[in-house]
């Protein structure tokens, strides 16, 4: 049993066990409830919900069972092994698993319909408590989206009758300025110092942080660039960040996106770019490996892991960097989260 509010009124919905479904032509009962009030809302649902599972059992001359008895675990096994033949991305398929066994941590493994609200909500709360910062708010709200997303799928398979796990997600206040750790002047004069920065330019390792400071670029989107994502758009060298090619991934849509280069770099860059292109490279570093699970950032991250000993700052610190620096400079905000 599922209540929602839509166009302020609540409506019932009754995932019908698949058992059911050849007799009753459908797989969900929907039904508005007429009211805006919750608590009205939800003592009608129980009300109908019961009907429903007399005429179901009228019907089907069986016991008809809301929910499946199986536990957690088993079901969510099924849920990834579908996701897996449905071609699902390594990276995201290693979140909705590492979701499940968080889940299973704080909760335990048990039958779903022993999963309330108030479990939910705990299990949320103990995320929150155990990390702190920006990203905190987003480890959470991404498990949180991955467990809700398995529950949906779940009562669409006659597994639950309702997800408890329904705009559980938190909403960060900050801008995106004020979020994350970024540099201070003096800890890009010690990383950026020519007695430690003095890499080949050949090397990613040169590249790559150099183009995360001055264009606020992630590092997995700068390591997965190739040739022709370098371009001069009316005059001014940009990079394209996009996903033409099989091995490019986005955040989101949003991501998608052309950053100018900054002056400095510019006749470096495409110097380098035309190198690797003679030498019949196609991408923009070819000395990055490609890996199933994070793509082209696996190597830079953990290389600039080791190469970066300022405790508490990541590869993320370059974006929050150039936030910080242009709002020091007046520029507004919407220009800033454009980059």
């Amino acid at each position: 049993m599922y209540i929602q509010l839509r166009n302020h009124t609540y409506h019932f919905r009754f995932v019908v066990p698949p058992a059911c479904r050849a007799i009753v032509g459908k797989q969900e009962i929907r039904q508005s409830l007429k009211t805006g009030n919750k608590r009205i809302a939800q003592h009608k649902a129980i009300v109908l919900a019961g009907q429903v599972i007399a005429e179901l059992e009228e019907i089907s001359s069986a016991p008809v069972l809301p929910v499946t008895g199986a536990k957690l675990s088993e079901i969510f096994g099924q849920y990834l092994q579908e996701k897996r033949l449905q071609g699902l991305r390594e990276g995201t398929f290693s979140a909705k698993r590492l979701a499940l066994k968080s889940l299973i941590q704080v909760l335990g493994d048990k039958p779903l319909a022993e999963y309330g609200r108030v479990a939910a909500k705990r299990y949320r709360d103990v995320l929150l408590a155990r990390r702190s910062g920006a990203v905190s708010v987003a480890t959470v709200n991404n498990r949180l989206k991955n467990i809700n997303a398995f529950w949906h799928w779940a009562m669409a398979e006659g597994h639950s009758s309702y997800c408890p796990f329904e705009k559980l997600t938190i909403r960060d206040e900050r801008k995106p300025s004020e979020i994350g750790k970024a540099y201070t002047r003096e800890h890009l004069a010690f990383l950026f110092s020519p007695s430690r920065y003095n890499f080949p330019t050949s090397s990613y390792k040169y590249w790559l942080p150099l183009l995360a400071l001055h264009t606020g670029a992630r590092l997995k989107e700068l390591a997965q660039l190739y040739v022709d994502d370098v371009e001069i758009i009316n005059g001014i060298a940009c990079i394209h960040i996009r996903a033409l090619h099989d091995d490019q991934h986005l955040k989101n849509k949003a991501s998608k996106r052309i950053v100018p280069i900054h002056s400095s770099l510019v006749e470096p860059l495409l110097e380098h770019a035309t190198g690797v292109k003679q030498q019949g490279a196609k991408r923009l570093f070819p000395d990055i490996s490609y890996h199933k699970a994070n793509g082209y950032a696996g190597s830079p991250s953990r290389w600039w892991g080791r190469y970066n000993p300022i405790e508490g700052y990541t590869s993320h610190s370059f974006s929050h960097t150039v936030a910080n620096e242009l709002k020091q400079l007046g520029v507004e905000e919407k220009y800033i989260a454009a980059l």
